[in-house]
């Protein structure tokens, strides 16, 4: 299976979609991630990042607080629209950013000091995609590439707080 992860995050939270694609390989799922040295302002995404929307089973954006939101992911959700890939939005709280291109119903706000708290929704997101697409195993896989995403950022945050005290 393979999952598209959009993403915008801080800085110190860069080593996150590494750390995702490596944790979601060892459950046979590949994760595609588009190139971010390099932040584009086009129209429009490149064609290797449509290439691998396409390729993918569904698509998970994850933007984090103080992300250099640069329209990247908002392409990048509009080519999987229109590709009509499964999508879950993750959106820190607070982060200020509004992806209005992707219906709210699709959109999980995380508080990374809160786990638990944006479970609900989650759920609720994972339940409409299943009912739409009837695929159990993309939707079980979403469901688990998720939660890791969102483990893997509030230990970075635990991470920062850590060595912070030091």
């Amino acid at each position: 299976m393979n999952v598209f992860l959009s993403h915008s995050v801080s800085a110190s939270d860069a080593p996150v979609a590494a750390r995702l694609r490596a944790v979601a390989a060892t459950y046979d799922i590949k994760l595609l991630l588009p190139e971010r040295e390099h932040h584009y302002r086009q129209a429009k995404v490149t064609a290797e990042v449509r290439k691998q929307i396409q390729s993918s089973d569904a698509m998970i954006a994850l933007v984090t607080m103080n992300a250099l939101w640069d329209q990247s992911v908002a392409h990048e959700i509009q080519e999987a629209i229109r590709a009509e890939k499964p999508i879950i939005a993750l959106v820190e709280s607070g982060s200020g950013i509004n992806i209005s291109n992707l219906p709210p119903e699709n959109i999980v706000y995380f508080n990374r000091l809160n786990p638990t708290g944006h479970e609900e929704s989650l759920i609720a997101v994972l339940n409409r995609i299943r009912s739409q697409i009837n695929a159990a195993q993309i939707t079980n896989a979403l469901g688990w590439i998720v939660g890791i995403a969102l483990g893997l950022v509030a230990l970075n945050a635990v991470a920062e707080a850590i060595g912070s005290d030091k």
